[in-house]
């Protein structure tokens, strides 16, 4: 089989676990994936099945589509909640500044981003998180992202917890977003869920549920 297929990647498995289960399970020579998503995301991943993975690398360009649930009051060293807390505060977010820093970035045509540290990104051979988990510190340049649409779906003022869907470029961190949303607010902010819904022309009613339950135990960090 020569195709590409989309699967619905549970939480709790690297996008190279779900390439190597997929891989084993089917006794495919080759499948890989168009575009990593974190092991605490869930939602489309593109893969490629024997001499489909040749399209991989144009898929990859493909803009991206999330729902994304974020937390104001605390940071983390990941810019998620597996990770260890760096700041916190009590000081509460209104929806409408919220708003407008959104609406001001959206007249942006290219916004720098910082990757997160805990990422699979490469610095002279070797990955972001490799320096992290050994505490060498590494200079990580910004990159040229576009935020093309942004819509909050909702905003709960009592816990803090913003939902919103959002359509970015090729290599956008959406734990960047939220982190940079945080800092810019004067606070803080970690990106709790995220559910990749839609991947170029790709999206979640297209995904198989494969059934991963059996594969869940004792997952590393993405690499």
């Amino acid at each position: 089989m020569d195709k590409i297929i989309v699967i619905n990647k549970p939480i709790g498995l690297t996008s190279n676990d779900v390439v190597q289960i997929i891989k084993k399970s089917f006794g495919f020579k080759k499948v890989g994936h168009a575009g990593t998503l974190d092991p605490n995301a869930s939602g489309v991943l593109i893969l490629g099945i024997n001499h489909a993975t040749k399209l991989l690398s144009s898929l990859l360009l493909d803009d991206k589509e999330y729902i994304a649930s974020i937390q104001f009051g605390y940071s983390t060293d990941t810019y998620d909640m597996e990770g260890k807390i760096t700041n916190q505060t009590n000081k509460k977010i209104v929806v409408d500044k919220i708003t407008n820093h959104i609406n001001n970035l959206l007249q942006q045509t290219i916004i720098d981003q910082t990757p997160p540290l805990y990422s699979a990104i490469k610095k002279d051979g070797k990955k972001l998180y490799e320096y992290a988990r050994n505490n060498i510190s590494v200079q990580i340049e910004p990159r040229k992202v576009k935020l093309l649409e942004a819509n909050i779906i909702s905003f709960n003022f009592e816990s803090q917890i913003l939902e919103i869907k959002l359509k970015v470029s090729k290599g956008f961190y959406v734990r960047s977003f939220a982190n940079d949303l945080g800092l810019s607010l004067d606070n803080y902010a970690t990106l709790i869920k995220l559910i990749r819904t839609k991947s170029g022309n790709y999206s979640l009613e297209d995904a198989i549920d494969f059934d991963f339950s059996k594969y869940m135990n004792n997952k590393k960090l993405d690499t």
